[in-house]
């Protein structure tokens, strides 16, 4: 579902039909110059040249600051849990932390051998702590 939408979103804003978006998309990644040539992006630059074309299209004068705003705002710790909770995720989620913790564990032990390499005996790969019920 993302995939289409994003496609139908490029479709409409570039006025791209979607026989010939298809034709493009595929799900590739096109090097910045021969998306430009195929009419997928309008300019070329990093994120300076973007945040010049939104004070451009915003009127904004050259040098007023401007305020990045990441959407949507990041969760709580409390408010994902609920949110997994809530969206019957939660037991999914707990077997994936256990998983992890499986894993990095085995990680550890696995590098443990290369400790003196790092000047360290008492080297330790340390990751967050997860409790499994």
């Amino acid at each position: 579902h993302i995939y289409a939408d994003f496609t139908g979103k490029a479709e409409e804003s570039r006025k791209i039909s979607a026989k010939d978006m298809d034709h493009l998309a595929r799900g590739r990644v096109w090097p910045g110059d021969e998306a430009q040539r195929l009419g997928l992006v309008d300019a070329l630059g990093g994120f300076s040249t973007a945040l010049g074309l939104i004070r451009q299209l915003a009127h904004l004068p050259s040098q007023m600051p401007i305020a990045l705003v990441t959407f949507p705002r990041p969760q709580s710790p409390t408010d994902y849990i609920l949110s997994l909770a809530k969206g019957g995720h939660l037991p999914a989620a707990l077997a994936e932390a256990r998983n992890l913790s499986r894993t990095l564990t085995r990680v550890q032990v696995l590098f443990q051998p290369f400790s003196p390499l790092l000047g360290q005996s008492d080297a330790h790969l340390l990751g967050p702590s997860l409790t499994a019920p």
